[in-house]
């Protein structure tokens, strides 16, 4: 991952004239004939007179010749080379129309249709409901692979493995006394989906190979520079995509059978329910994981393309029954992806998750499909979406082709794209600096999913999100209110690239390593050991850590090590919190432990409830207690614009545009910055999409010399500065609207 500058002088010079590969890209839709060259043509003069440096080419419904023929194979490798003449890097975007509501795994519906094999798979529950004393005899559905079969106690929650009572294909069984259901989980294709079975290695890899292959054919390897996968989630009804091969790989990654835990995917089945779901709900997100995101890499990095996906509705919450995992499929891409879509501001939670995954496994793009079906469009909203995705960790926008629909949007492009390119060429390469790390709360928001069976009348499901899944809120209150910059830490990092010392928790990484002083746990009900014991070390140690909602008192472990592991894990909670599960009453805001070596540890308890249902701890209360904290921050900003979402963010769009949150937010935005330490140089970059005017006094640790890069004008001028307890502080002067870097290294 070498660097693009590799000093002051080379930064600058990059800064006043960026490269074309510091450039945007826009979204080309193939919506004419590509054997038309004067269609063509016209195409690619504006997207160049606008000063985009890429193209993502989107096939579409409308594209002639008709997509996947070899006559369209032909014209878009024709149309490829063309891009290259002129001088902009190709990316392919791997499906027709693809989004969230025709994702990528389709081609078309074509690939299905001639590989029915790889479709997309779907876990069926069927119940028989027993009486007592009934000698039952019922067939095995044969639809699709029987993956377990148990029998279900409605009142009491208890299971029983029926398998020994299956002879040849009829369950044969006799009830005893109790209120019983015979239940058969069956893994079969879902008739409604014309998507690849994702959850397979072996599908994913065919499908790509069906789309890219013949278009890529063994030429040029310059040719495409990226491929772009968009609207990835569970593609089957209710979310419920599974695979026959789950039972089998469960058991190898956790070392035992799950065939008599299925229940507890649609039930309540006793003390142990969040335990079993918590464990196959991860299984099925790892299966994800490895089997089209790891595929996708494979397939590029063979042929040295660059690959970015983004996830259906990447804001959500509540990502396991949606997607699986908001983090861990961002670590097989190239460049980690999101998608800002439908109006401004909505979806930009996802921004800190794609960015944060990017800091974790060490990569350097973080792309964002920008402008995409946005219903309202203006100049503020081009420039203030485009400035939020970069203080939170964007470095390559991807803009929808509907900016050129507005003639006045037109207009602005080449100077959008110069300042673009100016910020890109700056938040590329080294690594990031914050002061906090967030452990993301996976394995309790996947203990909370429940799987069912219902009619969609909607176009796109939304899940229901737990209400003690408070890391949202906390990422928004620490960036739009506190003024304090994060990265969201996976609990699979968190135990394999963390450690430490002397009161610091350090991120190691081959380029991005990060030192982190307050370390937050969001609300859970579960964690996984690894990620407490390098937490407990780090408060024995002299660090700071916050805990917000509800502290978890469970262990992500196998059943047979549940009670041991809660076991040691409540001793973590007392040792860190000084309190015990039993302690904790409605009645404490804040408790409050430390020890001699510096360590504080607070667990703040919810105040609010957020405008999405779920908990709320005010950003004024979280804010009041990182000031208490002797903590020497990286970057303190004494009169920001200060921004209290109380969850409006948080919400899916049906929602988003009910409450007009759109409206009420369209205008205005939030303040953010971003710390980079890249090329010898430090880097800020503060953005300001508030409707007001900022001038405040930044406080930066250590002793700088600092100038003022303005990615809008282009203009650079040194910024007088006070130096004292090896701090530097300077007057930041900030219009609504406008953004600024502040570099120091020369």
């Amino acid at each position: 991952m070498p660097e693009h500058s590799k000093d002051y002088a080379e930064l600058k010079k990059v800064f006043s004239s960026p490269k074309p590969e510091h450039r945007p890209y826009t979204f080309f839709p193939l919506d004419g004939d590509l054997r038309d060259g004067d269609f063509i043509s016209a195409r690619i003069s504006e997207y160049k007179k606008a000063g985009f440096g890429g193209v993502v080419l989107q096939p579409t419904s409308a594209t002639q010749p008709a997509y996947g023929s070899e006559e369209y194979i032909a014209a878009a490798r024709e149309l490829i080379e063309k891009c290259k003449k002129a001088g902009l890097q190709v990316a392919l975007c791997d499906d027709v129309d693809s989004d969230e509501r025709h994702p990528s795994g389709r081609a078309g519906g074509l690939f299905v249709a001639e590989y029915p094999q790889y479709r997309a798979k779907r876990l069926s529950m069927i119940e028989y409901i027993c009486t007592t004393g009934e000698h039952v005899e019922r067939p095995i559905r044969k639809t699709g692979m029987l993956m377990s079969v148990c029998a279900y106690e409605v009142d009491t929650g208890e299971t029983l493995d029926l398998r020994e009572f299956v002879v040849g294909d009829t369950i044969v069984w006799d009830v005893p006394a109790g209120n019983w259901n015979v239940l058969q989980f069956i893994c079969e294709d879902d008739d409604e989906s014309d998507c690849a079975d994702y959850l397979s290695y072996e599908a994913s890899l065919a499908f790509l190979t069906y789309t890219y292959k013949r278009l890529l054919g063994e030429g040029d390897p310059d040719a495409v520079a990226m491929t772009v996968s968009l609207g990835i989630a569970y593609q089957t009804s209710n979310r419920r995509q599974w695979s026959p091969d789950f039972n089998r790989v469960f058991k190898k990654e956790f070392g035992f059978d799950p065939e008599p835990l299925y229940p507890a995917l649609f039930f309540d089945v006793g003390p142990n329910t969040t335990r079993y779901t918590a464990l196959l709900i991860n299984c099925r997100a790892k299966m994800l994981t490895e089997g089209f995101f790891r595929a996708l890499n494979d397939f590029t990095r063979a042929r040295g393309i660059i690959s970015t996906a983004s996830l259906a509705e990447p804001k959500t919450t509540a990502a396991p029954w949606l997607f699986g995992d908001g983090m861990a499929h961002h670590k097989y891409l190239g460049a980690p992806g999101v998608t800002l879509s439908r109006a401004y501001a909505y979806g930009i939670n996802g921004l800190k998750i794609a960015s944060s995954a990017a800091y974790c496994w060490d990569r350097e793009l973080v792309a964002c499909d920008i402008f995409h079906n946005y219903y309202l469009m203006g100049r503020n909203i081009l420039y203030s979406d485009a400035m939020n995705a970069f203080a939170r960790g964007v470095n390559l926008l991807m803009a929808r082709d509907y900016v050129f629909g507005e003639v006045k949007l037109r207009e602005l492009l080449a100077d959008w794209c110069e300042f673009a390119a100016r910020a890109q060429a700056m938040l590329r390469g080294g690594r990031h600096v914050c002061d906090i790390a967030l452990l993301y709360p996976i394995y309790s928001l996947q203990s909370q999913v429940k799987l069912y069976s219902a009619r969609v009348d909607a176009d796109f499901e939304y899940p229901t999100t737990p209400v003690n899944a408070d890391y949202m809120n906390l990422i928004n209150a620490l960036l739009n209110f506190c003024g304090r910059d994060l990265t969201v830490i996976h609990p699979e990092v968190f135990g394999k690239a963390c450690y430490a010392e002397d009161g610091v928790l350090y991120l190691h990484n081959d380029y991005n390593s990060e030192q982190f002083k307050v370390l937050i746990l969001p609300g859970a009900s579960m964690v996984d050991l690894r990620s407490m014991r390098i937490a407990r070390k780090f408060f024995e140690s002299g660090g700071k850590i916050v805990a917000t909602d509800e502290l978890p008192f469970t262990a992500f472990a196998e059943p047979e090590r549940g009670e041991e592991a809660d076991a040691e894990l409540a001793e973590i909670i007392r040792d860190i919190f000084g309190v015990t599960k039993d302690d904790i009453d409605s009645f404490t805001q804040v408790y409050y432990n430390k020890n001699d070596a510096g360590g504080e540890a607070y667990f703040i308890q919810l105040s609010q409830t957020a405008a999405d249902g779920t908990d709320l701890i005010s950003a004024p209360q979280l804010e009041a207690v990182l000031e208490r904290m002797n903590v020497d921050w990286d970057v303190v900003i004494e009169g920001q614009p200060r921004v209290e979402n109380s969850g409006i963010l948080n919400l899916f769009y049906p929602q988003f545009e009910a409450l007009r949150a759109n409206r009420g937010i369209r205008s205005g935005g939030m303040f953010n910055y971003i710390h980079r330490y890249y090329a010898g140089c430090d880097i800020w970059y503060f953005s300001n999409t508030t409707t007001a005017d900022c001038e405040a006094t930044v406080s930066l640790r250590g002793i700088h010399t600092l100038e003022e890069w303005n990615p809008h004008t282009g203009r650079m001028r040194r910024i007088p500065c006070e130096h004292e307890d090896g701090r530097t502080k300077a007057k930041l002067v900030l219009p609504s609207k406008t953004s600024v870097f502040w570099v120091s290294g020369k």
